[in-house]
């Protein structure tokens, strides 16, 4: 079990938790939990500081700096999800805006 957590997971084109984990085992989705709300052991997760969402391919070629991430969601994050999941950085951790920096990094 390996389980990575942020501080948004963009779920899908409407849905965001905030302060959550996904489990994963083997590389596919097992569980998504709130870590507040649940007795998830601090040294068994891996928080990121961050936006998680499946990936957004090109982006670069969208109006992307302008738009939340919820606006290019492609696929949900769900259990029995099992590609890959990117952890972006300079993006606005509130709006969900990227800003012209944004970039990420394969989780």
């Amino acid at each position: 079990m390996h389980i990575i957590a942020a501080n948004k997971l963009i779920i899908s084109n409407t849905q965001i938790l905030i302060n959550s984990a996904i489990v994963r085992s083997n590389g596919v989705v097992v569980n998504i939990i709130p870590i507040i709300q649940n007795n998830v052991e601090v040294h068994g997760v891996q928080f990121f500081n961050g936006i998680i969402t499946t990936p957004i391919h090109n982006y670069k070629t969208y109006n992307f700096y302008r738009q939340p991430l919820t606006n290019f969601i492609q696929q949900d994050i769900t259990i029995g999800y099992k590609g890959e999941l990117w952890l972006w950085h300079n993006v606005n951790l509130i709006t969900t805006i990227p800003t012209q920096e944004a970039n990420y990094t394969i989780i």
